[in-house]
């Protein structure tokens, strides 16, 4: 205790001069402190309640919006025709080729013709001596069988001619085929005046009708394959003037069936996964990844068997950004068939 006096209060009271006692003011300090400590958690634990909250309201509109958008261009499915090729080689052959033989054994002794004669039936080509040491006979004529050009000489003045061997060939040029051969597997499909269209490697940039005029009726057993022969279609004053000649290599695509109201893409719409085709057709706004079947391909074209009608809208451009329905925006509709 201090022995401090008492002063006296104007308000007529008397004041104590003692010092406070430090052990009835600590508790009442710490129970207040404890109590801002309180108030200060529960303020933050509020306001990281409301944010988790708000979070948890928002995060579906949020995801909602996110959802891609692809921008594609597109194309219709159409009817249309369409034609099946096999694509072959063959070679130009003269429409009669003959073998020329001599009618007697002897000395070839006078040649008439040369490679490329215009000759005649009938016509004299040679002579044959057949003549031998100590005998004398008649020279033996060699005629021409049919009216023609000679194509192959296979004797020489002075050498020994042969019935069993041909002296020359002729043949009628006025009107050349195609000789080629089909595999097996192809055979069902040829038909008699069948189209095609020839190339050669000598005309550049020019293109002949051909139609098929022979069929074989057997199949080779050992090259697997069927001859047919195809005429030109073209007058034999056009043949000779065309620049085709015996001998020479064409390249031919031959049609081999035609379907005029088939549904038709563009080959590039076609998407292959897991070997099965498919298309991505637009169906309210999103891409649907359908299975189609394909048929016959021409130049860029596909044909559509199963899966998909004419008239349906797939996309043409931008097939490698989406998947079976992502969104769409559709930038252009093109014609592209």
């Amino acid at each position: 205790m201090s022995n401090l006096p008492n002063v006296p209060d104007p308000r007529g009271k008397e004041i104590s001069l003692e010092e406070p006692n430090p052990k009835k003011t600590k508790p009442k300090g710490r129970f207040f402190l404890f109590f801002l400590l309180i108030l200060v958690l529960a303020a933050i634990g509020y306001q990281v309640y409301k944010m988790a909250q708000a979070r948890g309201q928002a995060a579906p509109v949020e995801e909602a919006a996110a959802e891609p958008v692809f921008s594609v261009n597109t194309t219709f499915a159409r009817l249309g025709e369409i034609q099946d090729h096999l694509s072959i080689n063959g070679d130009i052959i003269a429409n009669e080729t003959v073998d020329v033989y001599p009618d007697t054994v002897g000395k070839l002794s006078r040649l008439l013709v040369s490679m490329g004669t215009p000759v005649r039936r009938d016509q004299i080509l040679a002579w044959v001596d057949p003549s031998r040491p100590g005998m004398n006979y008649s020279e033996s004529p060699v005629r021409s069988p049919i009216t023609g050009t000679v194509t192959a000489i296979y004797g020489h003045v002075g050498g020994m001619a042969s019935n069993q061997a041909p002296l020359l060939v002729v043949g009628d040029l006025s009107s050349l085929k195609v000789r080629t051969y089909i595999p097996e597997r192809f055979t069902a499909l040829i038909r008699m005046n069948q189209r095609a269209a020839l190339t050669f490697a000598t005309l550049p940039g020019v293109t002949f009708q051909a139609r098929v005029s022979e069929i074989s009726p057997v199949v080779n057993p050992v090259s697997r394959t069927m001859e047919i022969r195809l005429s030109l279609v073209l007058p034999p004053a056009d043949v000779s003037r065309s620049g085709i000649k015996a001998g020479m290599y064409a390249n031919i695509d031959l049609i081999m069936q035609t379907k005029p109201q088939a549904v038709l893409v563009p080959s590039s719409c076609l998407v292959n996964r897991f070997d099965e085709n498919y298309l991505f057709v637009i169906d309210e706004g999103r891409a649907r990844l359908q299975r189609v079947a394909p048929g016959i391909v021409q130049e860029g074209v596909t044909e559509i068997i199963e899966g998909v009608s004419a008239g349906e809208e797939i996309i043409y451009e931008g097939i490698v950004q989406v998947n079976d329905g992502s969104l769409v925006n559709i930038i252009s509709q093109k014609e592209v068939l």
